[in-house]
C-alpha cells in the first residue's frame, strides 16, 4: 500500500495483518482520485470506515486541506495513526474513535466536509444507515464516493443525495453521490 500521487507519493503506508481489515487497493484508489482529482484542492474530506486511512491520506497529499478519520476497530485506529504519523500531517488531521452504526453525532464538530470516501464493510446494510446518520448531523457535503460490493444497489437514496456516476471494477462498485449541499 502506497500513495499514489501529491506530496507523499509513493510513501508506503502500514497496512493491516489478517482478514478484519480490507484496504483499498492502490489501483482502485488510483482510478478514485483520477476521477475526483481536481475536486480534492483545498477541500475538506471526511474518510468514514477509514481502515488505514489511505484515502484521507491520498487526499490530503493531493492538496486537501484537512482530514477527519473515523472508525471503530481498534487495529484500524493504530494504522491511522501510525500512517498519519508517518507522512507528518498531524495538524491537518482528526482521528475519531466512533461506531459509525450507531449513529454519527460525533460528527457535530466536523460536519462542514466537501469530500466523503465510504467503504463500509460489504453487505451489511452500512451505506444507507450512514447517509441516513449524515442527514440527521445536517452534514454539508458535496461529493460523496462509496465503495461497495457490486451487488449491494443504491437504489432508495435518502432524499438530499443524487447518484452522480457509478464504476465497477471487478466486484467492487464506486459510487460518486452528489450530497447535501
Amino acid at each position: 500500500m502506497r500513495i499514489i500521487a501529491g506530496n507523499f507519493r509513493g510513501t508506503r503506508l502500514h497496512a493491516p495483518s489478517g482478514i478484519d481489515i480490507r484496504p483499498t487497493a492502490d489501483r482502485l484508489r488510483e482510478s478514485i482520485f483520477n476521477i475526483i482529482g481536481p475536486r480534492i484542492q483545498g477541500k475538506r474530506v471526511l474518510d468514514l470506515f477509514a481502515g488505514t486511512g489511505a484515502m484521507g491520506i491520498e487526499a490530503l497529499s493531493r492538496g486537501a486541506n484537512h482530514a477527519v478519520f473515523i472508525d471503530n476497530h481498534p487495529q484500524s485506529l493504530n494504522l491511522i495513526r501510525r500512517n498519519i504519523a508517518k507522512v507528518k500531517i498531524s495538524e491537518r488531521a482528526t482521528v475519531i474513535a466512533w461506531d459509525i452504526a450507531k449513529n454519527l453525532q460525533c460528527l457535530r464538530d466536523h460536519a462542514a466536509s466537501d469530500i466523503i470516501f465510504m467503504d463500509p464493510p460489504y453487505r451489511q446494510g452500512l451505506i444507507q444507515k450512514t447517509l441516513n446518520g449524515l442527514q440527521t448531523v445536517e452534514a454539508a457535503v458535496h461529493l460523496i464516493v462509496v465503495e461497495h460490493d457490486a451487488k449491494e444497489l443504491l437504489d432508495d437514496l435518502p432524499t438530499g443525495f443524487l447518484l452522480e456516476d457509478q464504476r465497477r471494477y471487478g466486484k467492487t462498485l464506486v459510487s460518486f453521490l452528489s450530497g447535501m449541499v
